[in-house]
């Protein structure tokens, strides 16, 4: 439901910045079901957005970051990371992430 909701969402979004928040929820929606494919689509849908709040698309950066993590993709999760230090709304959080991921021993 909440997947259809979100779809319903964009198509009538006529503000881009509505829109773009829709396709966020999207993203976090098909997350939380497990449906990393899919989130991470849209996520990078987000992040090509040249509109899109500058806010916003660090947020889909870090969950994208998040999957990338998960799926033991290190490096590019510490790269996107770093890439959002001053446009995340919670700096300290992604500092603590990348501080993590280099205590992780992964690559």
């Amino acid at each position: 439901m909440a997947q259809e909701a979100m779809s319903g969402c964009m198509e009538r979004a006529l503000d881009p910045g509505l829109r773009a928040k829709c396709m966020y929820e999207l993203a976090q929606t098909f997350s939380l079901l497990k449906n990393q494919v899919q989130a991470r689509v849209w996520l990078e849908k987000i992040r090509e957005l040249e509109d899109a709040d500058p806010e916003l698309r660090a947020q889909a950066t870090f969950l994208l970051a998040e999957i990338l993590e998960a799926e033991e993709n290190i490096e590019e999760a510490r790269e996107l990371l770093k890439s959002i230090l001053d446009t995340y709304p919670n700096p300290k959080a992604v500092e603590a992430r990348i501080k993590y991921l280099g205590k992780s021993g992964k690559k």
